[in-house]
């Protein structure tokens, strides 16, 4: 077993930072943020929508959401071009991807539209009521499932969830199922039950296999492919703040190699190329924020404000071993 790096569990912040060593770790925290703050490449396929802060306050950094100061964004988005909506000739111009059942045309829309808008009462109304089945009476999601509930039903609850925490979850779960469904149909994989991700109901699916393979057989076929994709890393797991553990995208991920694959080549050739598709998101991810200028630069200045020097340069252009001084 590889030894753990003694510097990736020691918190470098004073636990009473002075106040230039709080705002050059703020600084520094919400540049990450501006980098990996986008929640998701289904925002792009939106259209028709308008930039605006609620009461006309540009000023509020709106920390708690995204980290980004609503001037900026303001300020990115006026620096867009602007260029008119042309329709595509048919339904078939939406890419396979998000497509899948009768439905789902729809659904993708229509929760494309509310994320874009930040319309959380209707994402959280929408996912509750339409998406994820099978999910909802199964472990840490009852608990979700209840808070969910309390915020649509009883938002004036003490206790009840917020908006950005309800956004920042279905967020998480949309993106992650929209990545499972672009591999599905990118490597010509069988949808289980014809189904996009988000749209597969996780109970109904395997008791149907068992009837068509055999309860035994169907397990033989199934639950290898999903040791393997878990031993290989497939499983995305979100940060704090994105709710608890989402077992749906490797089950469907799982079923789907499990039963178009009939070889024992085929599976594993599946399951390497699916484990290295979402270490490519994760490194993606990751140098998203570290190739960022102001990420390095405010990295800097906030170990210089609490007496530190950098071990390795910041930049990924650079060599290790030539530290850049402070």
């Amino acid at each position: 077993m590889a030894e753990r790096n003694p510097l990736v569990e020691t918190c470098l912040q004073p636990e009473e930072p002075t106040e230039v060593q709080a705002q050059t770790y703020n600084e520094f925290c919400r540049s990450i943020t501006d980098v990996l703050g986008a929640r998701g490449f289904s925002r792009i396929l939106s259209r028709d929508f308008s930039f605006s802060a609620q009461d006309d306050n540009w000023e509020y950094s709106w920390t708690r959401r995204s980290g980004i100061p609503l001037a900026h964004c303001r300020e990115r988005w006026e620096a867009l071009p602007t260029y008119p909506h042309q329709p595509p000739d048919n339904d078939q111009a939406m890419p396979i991807h998000l497509t899948g059942g009768a439905d789902s045309h729809d659904i993708v829309d229509e929760m494309t539209r509310a994320m874009v808008h930040s319309r959380v009462s209707s994402m959280a109304k929408l996912f509750f009521e339409e998406l994820c089945p099978g999910d909802w009476n199964k472990g840490v999601n009852v608990a979700l499932a209840g808070g969910i509930f309390q915020f649509l039903h009883d938002p004036n609850s003490p206790d009840v969830m917020s908006a950005s925490e309800i956004a920042d979850i279905i967020s998480f779960r949309w993106d992650t199922c929209l990545l499972v469904d672009r591999f599905v149909d990118n490597h010509c994989l069988n949808r289980p039950d014809g189904k996009i991700c988000i749209m597969w109901h996780s109970q109904e699916y395997p008791m149907a296999m068992d009837d068509k393979y055999g309860q035994q057989e169907w397990k033989a076929r199934y639950s290898p492919v999903w040791q393997a994709l878990l031993d290989g890393g497939a499983q995305i797991e979100g940060a704090d703040h994105q709710g608890p553990h989402f077992a749906r995208p490797l089950a469907y991920i799982a079923s789907a190699i499990a039963e178009t694959c009939t070889t024992e080549k085929k599976i594993n050739k599946m399951v390497r190329e699916y484990c290295e598709y979402v270490a490519r998101i994760r490194k993606f991810q990751l140098d998203r924020a570290v190739e960022s200028p102001t990420v390095r630069g405010r990295g800097r200045k906030w170990l210089a404000s609490i007496g530190k020097r950098l071990r390795h340069s910041l930049s990924p252009s650079k060599k290790p071993g030539k530290a850049p001084a402070l």
